[in-house]
């Protein structure tokens, strides 16, 4: 069986080298680890981000415990239950993890709180015993929510009703149950997710063939609910088992939008298998969208800085590889189907946080032993920004020389060349490529022919980074041509190399703000801060960074002004 099982991982190892029409920028195949149960249920989600490490909760044939992602293997680092077949849904808010422990009728919910100094978790110390969920005959499936006064949720399907209850902090005391949906079937589910102001409740009807959608304001009465909004009622087209199955999955925006992933029970290749529902602020809901015309067990998740939905996906109800396929929110519109996992899997999961730089999506083995398999998703929707050794210009008759020189041979490509005339507004005149290397640094030229043509004293030159996909990136500095000086923008690190304190020296001409971002050599961002810069020198401490040693760059961006620095942790 061993041997059966490192010919599936073969399999999703293949699939990275012919991975040239993947969205994903890359996909790295996490080592397996043997569980006692799959990574189901639909709704749920294992896995969580902090401080720079993945986390999730996974059963095996000694109990259930929390696991740590260290570079590409998982390692135990704390027992939550002696139960071998918990199915966990996890709710992060700062350094505690709340983890219902789903077993049927006699669930659990234990949390656990981040100890920075040895970077595991420990049993929280405001409640650190286990708080026993009975949840009601018939159940299926159960997720938590904490929402906008510290309530906590959970929502669970019976034989014909989906319920909510709730607890106040420590989450000691439950309520009874509170049914916001009944006439349903014995396999519907739900799920709940926290929007701003609210909580709200998403749930499949196969007996009406419709999606449900009841919302509860915070701090009102915990049984006060809005009524059913029929999510996509629009779209609900009377074929075969109509729109809804028993599978759904959420992701929410920063501005309450909610992006549904969902399968129908449509049963035909003219309608989707697999769809998503998309809720706005104001509380309406969009028309279905397509996202795949075959598939089962959908998951969404959300990259807002790169403005992304990905559906996450099993290709086939048996078990096989798991796709996604992705959108643009300000367009939504999804491309075909990507593989992240070749090979037979099923029950992707992930986080309910949205992710920014990359993503975790485990799934498991569908033949016994059960492996869960990860997959961590690198979004590189911005390159890594270059270190720029010199830049410069001068006049030629009427053309302007543009002459600058990169610290590393490649630089991701090449450069657009802006022109301004006031240092506000630009428009590109021409890219350049490298012209050779010398010392494994890269030297660059332009040359602006015709600079009579702008009929202006004084011209703004800038740099731009152009990305492989041809997306304009980081202005990286300014020129005034020719004679006048730019506002001047000088940025100093002491000491460098530096251990867990580095101070900037920030020089400025004018009152301004300023963003500062520290990228490893990856292109990830560890650090990020917004200043407000006075007149002079302005003196910035960063204190108890806790990033690994190794090569960063640190970008200082004010208005059109812009340096890095290459900076050395110890």
């Amino acid at each position: 069986m061993l041997n059966k099982f490192v010919l599936i991982l073969s399999s999703c190892l293949l699939f990275i080298t012919y991975k040239a029409n993947a969205q994903f920028s890359s996909v790295t195949v996490l080592d397996p680890v043997q569980v006692s149960i799959n990574t189901g249920e639909k709704p749920q989600s294992k896995v969580w981000k902090h401080d720079g490490k993945y986390w999730s909760v996974l059963s095996d044939n000694t109990g259930t415990y929390l696991w740590r992602l260290d570079d590409k293997a998982w390692t135990k680092v704390l027992q939550l239950s002696e139960e071998t077949s918990v199915q966990a849904d996890c709710k992060t808010i700062g350094n505690i993890a709340h983890i219902l422990l789903f077993r049927g009728t006699a669930s659990k919910l234990v949390s656990v709180e981040y100890l920075p100094a040895t970077n595991t978790y420990e049993l929280w110390s405001v409640r650190p015993e286990a708080v026993n969920i009975t949840l009601d005959s018939g159940v299926e499936t159960a997720t938590l929510e904490v929402d906008g006064t510290g309530r906590m949720w959970i929502a669970s399907d019976g034989n014909s009703k989906i319920y909510v209850r709730w607890g106040d902090s420590p989450y000691s005391i439950w309520s009874a149950p509170y049914a916001v949906a009944s006439n349903i079937k014995n396999d519907d589910l739900c799920a709940i997710v926290a929007l701003p102001g609210k909580i709200g409740v998403l749930w499949s009807n196969q007996n009406t063939k419709r999606f449900g959608f009841r919302t509860h304001t915070d701090g009102e009465s915990p049984t006060t609910w809005q009524v059913d909004e029929v999510p996509a009622s629009q779209s609900a087209d009377d074929v075969q088992g109509g729109m809804a199955d028993d599978h759904l999955n959420m992701a929410v925006a920063d501005d309450g939008t909610l992006y549904c992933a969902v399968k129908t029970s449509f049963d035909t290749s003219i309608l989707p298998a697999i769809a998503m529902l998309v809720r706005r602020p104001n509380g309406t809901w969009d028309d279905l969208y397509e996202v795949a015309s075959r598939g089962t067990r959908p998951i969404a998740i959300l990259n807002q800085e790169a403005n992304k939905v990905v559906i996450v996906y099993t290709s086939s109800d048996s078990g096989g590889d798991i796709l996604y396929n992705e959108s643009s929110t300000t367009s939504i519109a999804f491309g075909s189907a990507h593989v992240l996992l070749k090979g037979k899997f099923n029950n992707p999961t992930s986080t309910k946080s949205n992710y920014s730089d990359d993503a975790l999506i485990l799934a498991s083995t569908t033949s016994s032993p059960v492996y869960a398999v990860g997959t961590l998703a690198l979004d590189t929707s911005t390159p890594l920004p270059v270190e720029l050794l010199s830049f410069t210009a001068k006049r030629t008759n009427d053309n302007a020389v543009l002459e600058w020189a990169t610290a590393s041979e490649t630089n991701n490509g090449y450069f657009s060349i802006e022109v301004s005339l006031d240092g506000k507004n630009y428009s590109t005149v021409g890219l350049a490529k490298g012209k050779g290397t010398t010392s494994q640094k890269s030297h660059y030229a332009f040359t602006d022919n015709g600079i009579s043509r702008y009929g202006a004293d004084k011209l703004y030159y800038r740099l731009r980074q152009v990305d492989f996909s041809g997306e304009f990136s980081f202005s990286h500095i300014n020129v005034v041509y020719p004679g006048a000086l730019p506002e001047a923008l000088a940025v100093q690190a002491f000491p460098n190399p530096f251990d867990d304190i580095l101070e900037l020296v920030i020089s400025s001409q004018e009152q301004k703000q300023a963003i500062l971002i520290l990228y490893n050599t990856q292109g990830k961002v560890v650090y990020s801060d917004k200043l407000a810069l006075s007149v002079g020198e302005n003196h910035v401490y960063l204190q108890q960074l806790h990033v690994p040693q190794g090569v960063y760059f640190l970008k200082v961006s004010a208005n059109d002004q812009q340096q890095v620095l290459k900076l050395v942790q110890h």
